[in-house]
């Protein structure tokens, strides 16, 4: 595979027994951080302070950075130094036609702002979604020397040219103040709406005059300040480079305003911001090593989060430091904090990052951006004036990359510009034009006609990262897949993982399948075993090159959603068969089927995944059988032999994660139960049931009982004239059962006794008539033998209608106990015998 952009051979001799051999020795010589040059934007012949500054932001909405260039030396219908201030949408391709330009129309305004000072700010001022551009000039000679600031919209129909007088906003400030210094937009009373901050004054000597203009819903007062206030004495507050941002983590935007009154040796003031506004007193003061540093002059300052804690973290250039070599220049970096002292001395600084050669100016402007991807913002640093000793201020950029919150000593990358007075490198700033996720780099150049801004991005391969097919669910904790740079002089030097998409986001390292991460190619695996099980996940994979350069965001590889389960199912299982009704644990259950084919419902549950899988078997090895789909039941046949049966379950959730056995003991009958009716009791009497002689029966108790047999723990029921009368639950294991409870009315019934056993076998049913006589029988004919008691042909009359003396074949053959003598001397006497 292809490993380097150069491959040289070195030639080895070796003289072995006097034979010369030749060797060939490939060396790698692999790609080092550099810019590839892809827009240059120009002013079209003139020179001046065309791109001081350059910033960048959405002004149409459209997704992508746009260009934001100034000039406030630009020449206008006539005006000499009325300024102008150039927009050139971004898109995934690019050109040096400006889409908008804003005129200046006042000479020697100097729009947008001093050249050196925070004239031109961008930020989305109004919330609609379009980055706003808030911009001033120096002073308005035309109307009597007074400071006026402009705020423009953005909007995706801006028209190609607009009149600052035009403004949507116009913040004028006649009979106040001269000259504009420094604007800034931020949040600065904690209630979530952009703000506005200027900075005025009468002279560059004089005090100058901080108003500050909260933003409610319905917009701004352009007339009248909030609230005010001035700045110290003895400062020449705000002329030079002012910024912005929230160092102490409140999230309320703080003021940094630079000093230039070089008698104090120059230095920055922090003003914290609040809920009522900012404290209208320094907070602290960051003050040079020395009084002859020009401490923050230029656009030496800018925030950002290097350490990654959430508060902004502040860089101040001081350009003329000498500490080394004369005007070397040095740049200081402060870690923001919830409280800070009252004064900060430049040479106690948590970073300080010397230039590399005198007369540098290193330091004359920073910005941090994140250059390489990963998510740690990287400085970027100007020294305009580098090789001056050689006669000419070439101008170089330099590029620190930031190392766990700290700056490398070393440049990871750095450019100069070989030829010409040109400056390169008065301004330099990171943003990302064409929106394809690699660091584009603006470096300005005013100083050889034409003036120029340079758009550089950072060259980089065209790395990829494939992932292995994750399964939606899954107890797998590694991620695997090839990640791969195909460009000559790129290699894959790490691979991360991590749960967020973000480039600072917590990453994880990855492993290469080789040991090393050193090829053009590279398998890899991730252990993601530290995350907690749960559903809806996403892994994301990124790469990076042997310059640390990673991926962007939209190359990451992702697995997409995916339930991590490692945790069998634990929530209890419940079941039943043949019913959903009144589940209850395994074993618990004392189930009877009178079927071998049969369905099991159950309940059961898992933390993060769904049940996905069940499993039966008799057999508790569970041998031929297999996983089945679950959907909260089965249908499961038992073997042919009745008796006990033990069945064994298992579960398995989507991630492939089972259950422990569960065991269910089943009874398997498939035999009716033998019900038998042995006795029909009548007061202290009884008659013996004989179905085979007699179909019908009469008594003139009106509450017989039944007495009779049947299996062990079966039911029986009577029924009479084919409703259910009584029934006897739960027979024991003698097997009697007796049914005493229901009162007869007078009358024929058709009784009918059913058993049926705990597996739900029904008996063979018996059936006969009873009779409830309120008198006795009168016969219309000779009865039958059929009859026991009463014939089936006799017609029962009331004894008023007609009696007749029975005859002996028709007589219930009453069986009584010993002691019930009396009751059978009765019946003997019907047929005149006397006992």
């Amino acid at each position: 595979m292809k490993l380097a952009q150069f491959r040289l051979s070195i030639k080895l001799f070796l003289f072995i027994g006097g034979i010369v051999f030749l060797l060939c020795t490939p060396i790698y010589a692999y790609a080092t951080p550099a810019l590839t040059e892809k827009t240059t934007l120009t002013d079209a012949g003139e020179s001046g302070n065309w791109g001081i500054p350059t910033l960048s932001g959405d002004i149409n909405g459209d997704g992508f950075q746009d260009m934001v260039v100034g000039d406030n030396s630009r020449t206008v219908d006539g005006h000499w130094g009325s300024g102008s201030v150039y927009i050139f949408y971004g898109g995934e391709t690019n050109n040096n036609v400006a889409d908008v330009r804003i005129y200046g129309d006042i000479s020697e305004a100097q729009f947008p702002g001093y050249s050196f000072a925070a004239g031109m700010k961008v930020a989305d001022v109004n919330l609609d979604g379009c980055d706003d551009i808030i911009a001033s000039p120096l002073t308005d000679t035309v109307t009597g020397d007074r400071s006026t600031v402009y705020v423009f919209y953005g909007a995706s129909d801006l028209p190609d040219t607009i009149q600052a007088n035009e403004a949507d906003l116009i913040f004028d400030f006649n009979g106040i103040a001269i000259y504009t210094l420094s604007n800034f937009i931020g949040n600065f009373n904690g209630d979530s709406l952009p703000d506005i901050a200027i900075i005025t004054t009468n002279s560059y000597s004089g005090i100058s005059e901080t108003y500050v203009y909260l933003q409610t819903n319905n917009g701004f007062s352009t007339t009248q300040a909030d609230y005010s206030f001035s700045a110290p004495t003895n400062t020449q507050f705000g002329i030079f480079s002012s910024f912005s941002g929230d160092v102490n983590g409140d999230s309320i935007t703080d003021l940094l305003v630079g000093d230039h009154y070089s008698s104090s040796g120059h230095g920055v003031y922090l003003f914290t911001g609040r809920q009522s506004g900012f404290i209208e007193t320094p907070t602290s003061r960051f003050i040079p090593q020395n009084t002859t540093d020009t401490f923050t002059r230029e656009h030496s300052p800018s925030s950002g989060d290097i350490d990654q804690d959430g508060m902004d973290d502040i860089c101040i250039g001081a350009i003329t430091y000498s500490g080394v070599s004369t005007n070397r220049g040095r740049v200081y970096c402060w870690y923001g904090r919830e409280d800070f002292e009252t004064e900060y001395n430049a040479g106690d600084a948590d970073i300080r990052i010397d230039g590399q050669a005198s007369n540098d100016n290193f330091g004359r402007v920073t910005h941090l951006y994140d250059v390489t991807n990963d998510g740690r913002a990287d400085l970027l640093v100007g020294a305009y004036q580098n090789s001056m000793p050689n006669g000419s201020r070439h101008g170089k950029l330099f590029i620190y990359k930031n190392s766990n919150g700290d700056f490398e000593a070393t440049p990871w990358l750095s450019k100069i510009k070989t030829s010409g007075n040109a400056l390169f490198g008065t301004y330099v700033r990171g943003t990302d034009w064409d929106a394809d996720g690699w660091a584009d780099v603006v470096v300005t150049e005013p100083a050889v006609a034409p003036s120029k801004v340079y758009i550089y991005e950072i060259t980089h391969g065209t790395p990829t990262v494939t992932l292995d097919t994750v399964d939606s669910a899954t107890t797998d904790t590694t991620i695997t897949g090839t990640a791969s740079n195909t460009t000559e002089g790129f290699t894959v030097n790490g691979v991360e993982w991590s749960t967020d998409n973000e480039m600072d986001g917590t990453w994880g390292a990855c492993s290469s399948d080789d040991g090393t991460f050193d090829e053009s190619s590279e398998d890899f695996s991730c252990d993601i075993s530290s995350l907690e099980d749960s559903s809806g996940r996403t892994t994301y994979v990124r790469s990076h090159d042997q310059d640390e350069l990673y991926i962007p965001p939209q190359l990451y590889g992702t697995t997409g959603e995916y339930a991590l389960d490692r945790v069998s199912p634990t929530s209890g299982l419940k079941l039943n068969i043949n019913s959903e009704d009144d589940k209850k644990e395994p074993g618990k259950l004392d189930i009877n089927v009178n079927d071998r084919e049969m369905k099991l419902y159950f309940s059961i549950s898992d933390q993060t995944t769904d049940i996905d899988k069940v499993m039966i078997s008799e057999h508790q090895d569970f041998r031929g059988a297999s996983w089945k789909d679950y959907d909260g039941d089965i249908s499961f046949k038992l073997s042919s032999k009745d008796g006990k049966k033990h069945l064994y379950i298992k579960f398995k959730d989507e991630a492939g994660n089972e259950t422990d056995t569960y065991v269910q003991l089943v009874k398997l009958d498939t035999v009716k139960p033998n019900l038998v009716l042995e006795k029909v009791w009548e007061n202290t009497s009884f008659f013996l049931y004989e179905p085979e002689k007699y179909s019908t029966y009469w008594t003139h108790d009106q509450t017989p009982s039944f007495e009779g047999t049947s299996e062990e723990r079966s039911e029986v029921k009577m029924y009479v004239d084919g409703v259910k009368a009584s029934e006897f639950d739960d027979i024991e294991k003698d097997g009697k059962w007796v049914i005493a409870d229901y009162e007869f009315s007078y009358g024929t019934h058709e009784i009918e006794f059913k058993g049926e056993d705990r597996a739900g076998n029904d008996s063979d049913p018996i059936k006969f008539t009873l009779a409830i006589q309120e008198y006795l029988p009168t016969y219309t004919q000779q009865p039958t033998q059929e009859v026991r008691g009463v014939s089936s042909q006799v017609t029962v009359e009331k004894l008023e209608t007609k009696q007749e003396t029975p005859t002996q074949e028709n007589i219930i053959e009453a069986v009584t106990e010993p002691k019930k003598k009396n009751t059978l001397n009765t019946i003997l006497k019907w047929f005149g015998v006397e006992m």
